[in-house]
């Protein structure tokens, strides 16, 4: 069960959506981002240009790479660690509400969400240049691998995605190896 709706008939933004919303992808995501700090957003983008523009080109994916670790780095980042801080640091003892200060950290929740979209479309503009094309599986994976270098494609998080995305199960990924310069 891949999604149903073409990627180049979709926004990176309704994609990443679409894929987020299939069943177990949200935790896969979560796993892939907390426990081994892999930026879904890009890993996102490496299925939705895959399917949809083929095998990127090594600039492009330079160029995202690029831009995940910049844009991360002064927005999402920040963000995500503010919101997870706050959901720890509140004080009983503090003269403020703590349903109001849940509500501020919603806030900064939506703020964050936001900001991953604002990312997402900064990934989908890189290749506003290209002409869409059939993509596949292996086209996803080379995006990826060359994005994530060393990543085990196979591994249980990873298999999710590309599950939910083009219908791939991890005993059919054949082994890869692609080596970012």
């Amino acid at each position: 069960m891949g999604v149903s709706v073409p990627a180049t008939n979709l926004s990176l933004w309704d994609f990443a959506c679409t894929v987020y919303a299939q069943p177990l992808v949200q935790q896969a995501c979560l796993d892939l981002q907390d426990q081994q700090d892999i930026d879904v957003p890009l890993l996102l983008f490496c299925c939705w240009s895959g399917l949809g523009y083929g095998a990127a080109d090594q600039q492009a994916l330079q160029r995202a790479v690029a831009f995940c670790q910049q844009y991360n780095q002064v927005s999402v980042t920040p963000l995500r660690r503010l919101r997870r801080q706050m959901k720890v640091s509140y004080c009983d003892n503090w003269p403020i509400v703590e349903k109001r200060w849940s509500l501020l950290r919603e806030q900064v929740k939506a703020v964050e969400l936001e900001s991953e979209r604002l990312l997402l479309e900064g990934l989908e503009s890189l290749l506003s240049g290209y002409m869409p094309k059939t993509g596949s599986k292996i086209d996803c994976i080379t995006n990826i691998q060359y994005c994530f270098t060393g990543v085990d494609i196979k591994q249980q998080p990873i298999a999710c995605i590309l599950q939910s995305v083009c219908g791939v199960h991890s005993e059919n990924l054949g082994p890869m190896s692609v080596n970012r310069p």
